[in-house]
């Protein structure tokens, strides 16, 4: 699709997607509203992936929780109903998923890859922060073990977050931090990294001011 879209001469022009997000619950499918873990892993690696081929804005399905007719629900909060007519609202876990990705993502301005191996997927993003912690990088890994990566780094610490926001700040040794890296996403904000290959061509040059921010995400 992004090699078609250049043919058109239309490259220039931004690209959205629209109703990204999982269903809590699929009918007899791998992702269940009560594996909130497998929900955070899927939706974060989603928005990565889908911020590295260019595309600009990413709009999520949906806040509220919507049942449709196939027994999917989709959202990132819960209602309980205690069948004597109470009826609760709460935010479920992916709520705090999906935040950690918009505040560590920041702009979300896609940067390229580093290398840490076939089995590793890292990607760096400008996430548009003040001052010299303006990098975000996310990585996991696909297949189900865990492996230590070497992190090249130019500051003095690290701060490393899980899909669930959990902040550890990592000192760096020798121009190094060293993290563990299984399937579950982790960010590692930095003020630069120096294994990451140099910036990629752009897919979609901007031709004059479109307007929007790149890499802007807004829930619905």
């Amino acid at each position: 699709l992004s090699a078609f879209y250049q043919t058109t001469g239309l490259n220039y022009l931004p690209v959205v997607l629209t109703e990204a997000g999982l269903p809590g619950e699929l009918n007899g499918s791998f992702i269940r509203n009560h594996d909130e873990d497998l929900y955070g892993r899927h939706m974060i690696r989603q928005y990565a992936e889908v911020l590295s081929t260019g595309v600009s804005e990413v709009y999520h399905w949906t806040l509220s929780q919507y049942d449709n007719n196939n027994g999917n629900r989709w959202g990132l909060i819960n209602y309980f109903d205690d069948g004597a007519g109470g009826e609760f609202i709460y935010p479920a876990a992916r709520y705090s998923a999906f935040a950690t990705l918009v505040r560590c993502f920041g702009k979300g301005q896609y940067i390229g890859t580093a290398d840490y191996g076939d089995d590793v997927a890292a990607h760096v993003f400008d996430n548009g922060a003040e001052g010299s912690v303006n990098r975000t990088m996310v990585l996991w890994k696909k297949s189900p073990s865990v492996t230590n990566v070497s992190i090249g780094c130019s500051g003095a610490t690290a701060l490393v977050v899980n899909q669930f926001g959990k902040e550890t700040p990592v000192n760096v040794e020798n121009g190094n931090i060293t993290v563990s890296v299984g399937e579950n996403p982790i960010f590692i904000l930095i003020e630069g990294v120096n294994d990451a290959h140099p910036p990629l061509e752009q897919l979609f040059e901007t031709q004059g001011d479109p307007g929007y921010a790149v890499g802007n995400r807004i829930m619905d």
